[in-house]
């Protein structure tokens, strides 16, 4: 179920401006009861922070040594992160208070055609039973769109009906953008 929430221009100000982590990437996901969540990096690494609704940090944590981070929470009410390693995708699920559900684990180069020299600039959202990860693959002279599903439990390949690794989502596109429609069906955007 959607949660329609508005915060102040103060309050938001607060948060992504007077940050602690002063954060570059940042992404945010509306949570069950209310609350938020963002994800965003600085200096290498990922941060989390989890808010109320009325815009009260509620837990904070350090993730994986990554930049380009995305958040999105679980039918399950866990949270997923996403983000980049050097040239890989990175993926854990933590609880809304930063406990560690799945460790942090790293995809490797997702290289369904051969020649790849990286993956990068991850997005996520949940779907009934796990999440999607949309990504970019370089190969150098071409850069193909992605998606990947993974079960709530970190299972890779576990749900979902595309083909597999292969399924490239559009040809020569990068920025990918996600959005789960209500009938569950995954809809991609790039440039």
């Amino acid at each position: 179920m959607p949660v329609t929430t508005s915060y102040s221009w103060n309050l938001l100000n607060t948060i992504f401006i007077g940050s602690s982590f002063g954060q570059n990437h940042q992404s945010l996901t509306p949570l069950a009861n209310g609350g938020f969540a963002r994800v965003g990096d600085n200096g290498g690494r990922v941060f989390v922070t989890v808010f109320d609704e009325d815009g009260n940090e509620t837990a904070s944590w350090q993730g994986a040594q990554s930049t380009n981070g995305a958040i999105a929470q679980l039918d399950n009410g866990n949270l997923v992160i996403v983000s980049q390693d050097t040239d890989s995708i990175i993926f854990e699920i933590r609880d809304t208070s930063g406990n560690l559900v799945v460790a942090s684990t790293d995809l490797g180069i997702v290289d369904p055609f051969g020649g790849a020299t990286g993956n990068m600039n991850p997005t996520v959202v949940a779907v009934a039973g796990g999440f999607q990860i949309g990504f970019e693959t370089d190969y150098g002279t071409d850069t193909d769109t992605r998606m990947l599903f993974v079960s709530n439990a970190g299972v890779v390949g576990a749900i979902g009906t595309v083909q597999s690794l292969s399924a490239s989502i559009s040809e020569n596109e990068t920025d990918v953008a996600s959005v789960v429609l209500t009938n569950g069906t995954v809809a991609y955007a790039g440039k």
